[in-house]
Parts: structure tokens; C-alpha cells; sequence
């Protein structure tokens, strides 16, 4: 087993999720749909809701009797559902927007979701929004795809444009996960989750990683815990020390 030390020995490794072709939509749409929903399921019940819930608690007396929440790297979008369901739990109104690189995957979301959420295709690393204009930015399994560097860019936009509260829901870099993922890819149908779970857990995080990126993006976390199993949730109140 490669070492699980340095995350950066797995960042030279590919995913086929990062490939071109995924973005240019050159998957067939049997592969993308499969790999979507097998991602859709690991969100539900493998710490993704949970995290993502967390988070929102987390920075609930912030958000008067609404919010706006944009998902960075939103792939089938089944955040917009969870968004929802813990609105309504918590008596608030929510508009979401998707955002994805991928045309193919932007596309197979909207078939997917009702008029209340938006989908858009944008590069995460130039977010085409004015300051300010946007309650919560959130980053479900997705900022372990960058480099330190990359990732503090992507977070540093991020801060500029969310009025609330920045949110990261992502992969914590361990020998249990990583095994257990091994094991699992067996029973995967999708080729791009078995080459690619692996790799995300590699690419996770620990909590000096999360705290490293925070720094170079100027800034520090008001909360980072663990949710089971294995993930992390990062939270940036806007406008805090």
C-alpha cells in the first residue's frame, strides 16, 4: 500500500473524474450515470449528508430565515436535496445553485432536479461571481482533487464571494477508509469509481492539511471536526477573526 502519510504522492496519480474527456463529455452515458448514482449513494450514507448537515448547523444562526448556497463541483447534484431537506427541518427558505465543469454532468443534473435548483457550468478556479453575492459557498468531495496551492486559490474566491459562510465536506486521509474502499470497489458496476475511490481517499485530508490550505488562503477555521465515517467539515464564518 502506497504510504498514506503525504497526500501529495497521490496527487501525481490521476483520476479518471480529473481526465478531459470526463469534462468534454466523452464518457458514454451508461458509464456517467452509473458512476453519478454509485457517488450519489456514498454521499447519502457515507458521511456526505451527514457532513453537509453538520456544516449547515454549524452556521444556522448566521442565516436569518433564508440563505443562498452554491455547491462547487457538484457532479449529479444530489446536494440540492439535501440542502432542502434541512431547510425544511429548520424552518428556512434555500436556492441552490450546482456548479460543474463538466457540460455532460451539468446536463444529466438537470434532468435530474427540480425548478428550484440552478445549474452551472464554470471552472472552479475562475468563480464567475461578483463579492458578496452569495450566502454559503460549500465544497462537498471535492477540493481533495487540488493541490495545496489550488485548493487555497479556489478557497480565496470562495471567501470573496460568500456573505455567510464558506463549508468544506471532504475525505479524511486513513488506512481504514482507504482499505474498506479496496475492498469495496469490487462491488462497484462503474470502471471511474473503481480506478477513482481509491485515489480520493490518498488525495483526503488530515487536519494540518485542511489547516495549511486555510492559511494560504488568509484565513482560519472557526470549526474543523471529524464526522463519521471519516470525514472532515470545515466551516469559515465570514467576517470572523
Amino acid at each position: 500500500m502506497k504510504s498514506l502519510r503525504c497526500r501529495d504522492n497521490w496527487l501525481q496519480k490521476g483520476e479518471f473524474m480529473d481526465h478531459p474527456a470526463a469534462a468534454a463529455g466523452e464518457v458514454e452515458d451508461a458509464e456517467l450515470t452509473r458512476t453519478l448514482l454509485e457517488l450519489s449513494f456514498v454521499h447519502r450514507w457515507f458521511g456526505g449528508r451527514r457532513g453537509t448537515w453538520a456544516g449547515l448547523d454549524l452556521v444556522r444562526g448566521n442565516l436569518g430565515s433564508g440563505f443562498s448556497l452554491l455547491d462547487v463541483g457538484s457532479g449529479g447534484g444530489d446536494l440540492a436535496h439535501v440542502v432542502a431537506d434541512w431547510s425544511c427541518k429548520n424552518g428556512l427558505r434555500s436556492r441552490t445553485m450546482l456548479m460543474d465543469f463538466s457540460h455532460a454532468i451539468c446536463l444529466e443534473s438537470r434532468t435530474m432536479l427540480s425548478s428550484k435548483s440552478t445549474v452551472l457550468q464554470s471552472d472552479a478556479q475562475f468563480l464567475p461571481f461578483r463579492e458578496k453575492c452569495i450566502d454559503i459557498v460549500h465544497f462537498g468531495l471535492f477540493l481533495h482533487h487540488f493541490s495545496t496551492e489550488v485548493a487555497a486559490h479556489i478557497l480565496t474566491q470562495a471567501h470573496a464571494i460568500a456573505r455567510r459562510a464558506v463549508i468544506v465536506n471532504d475525505l479524511h486521509r486513513h488506512a481504514v477508509p482507504y482499505l474498506a474502499t479496496r475492498a469495496g470497489i469490487h462491488l462497484s458496476r462503474s470502471e471511474m469509481v473503481r480506478h477513482d475511490a481509491p485515489i480520493s481517499v490518498g488525495r483526503g485530508f488530515r487536519r494540518a492539511d485542511l489547516q495549511e490550505i486555510a492559511g494560504h488562503a488568509g484565513f482560519r477555521w472557526n470549526h474543523l471536526l471529524r464526522v463519521w465515517p471519516y470525514r472532515w467539515v470545515a466551516v469559515k464564518i465570514v467576517g470572523s477573526s
